[in-house]
């Protein structure tokens, strides 16, 4: 009698042993699933903000004219410049050396109307009006390439000159997405601007 009550208590103590070890191990199984999940949540959430900060990064940008504005304080009247600056550049001589960017300038002002100026950084551009030698070569967008006469500003500046077609030149601007502009320069033979915008000269200046 008393090997039967041991037999069963030993058989209970198995079962409990049992029991004991398959809780452990289901327990165990999902934690390491519930770790498994939280670190594939994790990286994606890394990622997601990677991806985020390069975007703010890098922002994306669209060339067009620059604008800049004033106002008499005479009758209150504004003036509009509309600039754009070359892409590429020239590389003159002594005293001139170093980078040489052309800028096309639309100028409106109540005083003497539309303008168009032409100016570089550094060097002198070489035209004579006796001649006939006063023009720049351009080309809008690919097209036919047409000359644009020019009178040179009334102190003498041999860096700045002003088309004499303006309007003509500034209903092109207002379409074109790409401009070469030739002129030649003292000592320096004729270069080649190039300027590329993704948004033409607004329709409506002023």
């Amino acid at each position: 009698m008393s090997n039967l009550i041991f037999m069963k208590k030993f058989l209970l103590a198995v079962l409990c042993v049992i029991f004991v070890l398959v809780c452990i191990g289901t327990c165990g199984s999902l934690m390491s699933s519930n770790s498994v999940n939280s670190s594939v949540d994790s990286d994606t959430v890394a990622v997601d903000t990677s991806t985020l900060m390069t975007e703010d990064q890098h922002p994306t940008t669209k060339k067009s004219w620059d604008l800049s504005t004033s106002q008499d304080d005479m009758d209150d009247s504004k003036s509009y410049w509309y600039s754009l600056q070359s892409d590429n550049y020239a590389n003159f001589d002594f005293p001139y050396e170093g980078n040489s960017y052309l800028t096309i300038t639309v100028r409106w002002m109540k005083k003497y109307g539309y303008d168009v100026l032409l100016e570089i950084t550094k060097g002198q551009m070489v035209g004579n009006e006796y001649n006939g030698t006063n023009y720049v070569r351009v080309r809008f967008d690919g097209g036919k390439v047409q000359k644009f006469y020019y009178n040179e500003p009334n102190d003498g500046s041999s860096n700045l000159v002003f088309l004499k077609k303006a309007h003509t030149f500034i209903e092109k601007c207002k379409s074109a997405k790409d401009i070469i502009i030739e002129q030649e320069f003292y000592q320096e033979g004729v270069h080649q601007f190039k300027f590329h915008v993704d948004e033409p000269l607004p329709k409506k200046l002023k």
